[in-house]
């Protein structure tokens, strides 16, 4: 991974962690690996990087209260 991935990477996962903490839902290191995914597609649909988190957000977080 190039320095710019990565860099994304950690602010996406430091936004799941401050979005998470808000809502009181625990994080753990698959949650990461799968938001990352879920960031990654919104990023790939041609989402910006606010809009992508705040989508992938919505979506792992359904999937933890199912």
């Amino acid at each position: 991974m190039t320095d710019d991935v990565m860099s994304q990477a950690d602010a996406d996962i430091d936004y799941l962690y401050a979005r998470a903490a808000l809502s009181k839902t625990p994080v753990s290191e698959e949650d990461e690996d799968i938001f990352i995914e879920l960031v990654g597609k919104q990023y790939s649909d041609g989402k910006r990087n606010l809009e992508a988190r705040v989508l992938a957000f919505a979506n792992w977080s359904a999937t933890k209260w199912r």
